[in-house]
């Protein structure tokens, strides 16, 4: 069938004609405000994904860097950075329980570091100390470190702590060791091991058991942060976890390796405002994206209202039209996203070099940024639709 499309040409085939693509790039100019708005939106979206990524994954650098299968916690306890006490009597409890191969206490602090390039700088600094053989930090650390840490008073920096804690690995690599002031008193740090930065985390120490009591020496000698339980081979975690949680009392609480970090990743997603602005940022962001769609396919509509008006005079169904304003949707969310995409993904790199977070976009975050950006063109797309559905035939004659 042939029909003349008013103000746009000849008679033509509407079934071979992409008319949505048409219908978009007869106002160039309108269609490039409709992708860099679009583009915009993904921008927003990206940059959420990104903190969702530190949230999901920065955020359990330490845990991961940690070999164990169940961890023995104070029940208040709720992240690494926020650790209440447990005693040394549960610890050694639990290394009689059957399944179990061994416990691995380990105490954490925070102490006040003090820039070495300029000691009038201080941060605080997150200070973990275990036993050097110990088989949880098998992943992290080399025979080298494990000597390093056996010397009396010797501690470990990671390398890929912010900044402001000065020039650490620099100075290292002109020296042995380097002494840095650390809680009002003189450590030395002789090694580096690296792990990474989270929101709760910027920068930490390795210490031996008997470095880490010198240092906070106001500590119970009686309490550790956590236990870290290694099971033997061919042992069912959960049954282990409940013959532990049956002979430990209500005093502490046992979980599997992915129940803590599922624990973690709960609280800086809901119990922080970094969780709710999250939220709301993703939904700022595809609200400025559909208002963009709808204005640019309600500015469309009318643009070309006589001609709906006469293809609904010739028979076209609102089949026809609700698929034609969708395809636009469509083409606008393709159209945008693959710039904000490029963008994007070189802003979020330029952000990770500089934070040290894990903020680049990943396969799962980008995929999930392009569904919520189709939904959001569809939407907008839907709400345009209905303006298109109330046109009559006898508008065409107006």
């Amino acid at each position: 069938m042939q029909w003349p499309i008013c103000g746009l040409g000849e008679s033509v085939k509407i079934r071979y004609i992409p008319v949505g693509w048409q219908q978009l790039i007869h106002n160039k100019t309108r269609l490039l405000i409709a992708v860099t708005g679009v583009a915009f939106s993904v921008l927003l979206l990206l940059a959420q994904q990104g903190i969702h990524t530190v949230m999901s994954e920065g955020n359990l650098r330490w845990h991961n860097a940690l070999a164990y299968d169940l961890v023995i916690l104070n029940p208040a306890t709720e992240v690494l950075t926020q650790l209440e006490g447990i005693s040394t009597d549960s610890i050694e409890l639990a290394s009689s329980v059957e399944g179990v191969a061994g416990v691995t206490a380990v105490s954490i602090a925070q102490a006040d570091w003090h820039n070495p390039v300029d000691p009038s700088i201080s941060r605080p600094i997150f200070v973990v100390g275990i036993k050097p053989e110990n088989l949880s930090f098998q992943n992290t650390l080399n025979p080298e470190h494990t000597a390093l840490l056996k010397l009396p008073g010797h501690f470990l920096f990671d390398a890929r702590s912010h900044p402001d804690y000065g020039p650490v690995p620099a100075l290292l690599a002109r020296g042995n060791s380097l002494s840095v002031g650390l809680n009002e008193k003189t450590i030395v740090v002789s090694g580096l091991f690296e792990i990474g930065r989270s929101f709760g985390i910027n920068g930490a120490l390795l210490a031996s058991r008997a470095s880490f009591e010198e240092l906070f020496s106001d500590k119970p000698a009686t309490t550790r942060s956590l236990g870290l339980v290694h099971l033997k081979a061919s042992v069912d975690p959960s049954t282990v976890q409940e013959n532990l949680e049956e002979r430990l009392g209500d005093s502490v609480i046992v979980l599997k390796n992915k129940q803590f970090k599922q624990r973690e990743t709960r609280y800086w997603s809901y119990r922080t405002p970094t969780g709710y602005a999250l939220a709301l940022g993703t939904v700022i962001s595809l609200l400025v994206g559909a208002i963009v769609v709808y204005q640019v396919l309600c500015a469309e509509l009318r643009e070309h209202h006589c001609e709906y008006a006469m293809l609904k005079a010739i028979g076209y169904n609102d089949r026809f039209f609700s698929r034609l304003v969708l395809q636009e949707a469509l083409i606008l969310a393709i159209a945008g996203f693959v710039p904000g995409a490029i963008i994007g993904a070189q802003l979020l790199n330029q952000a990770e070099t500089a934070t040290g977070l894990p903020l680049a976009m990943t396969a799962p975050g980008t995929i999930k940024a392009l569904l919520l950006t189709l939904l959001m063109s569809t939407g907008a797309g839907y709400l345009a639709k209905r303006k298109l559905i109330m046109i009559r035939p006898a508008d065409a004659l107006q």
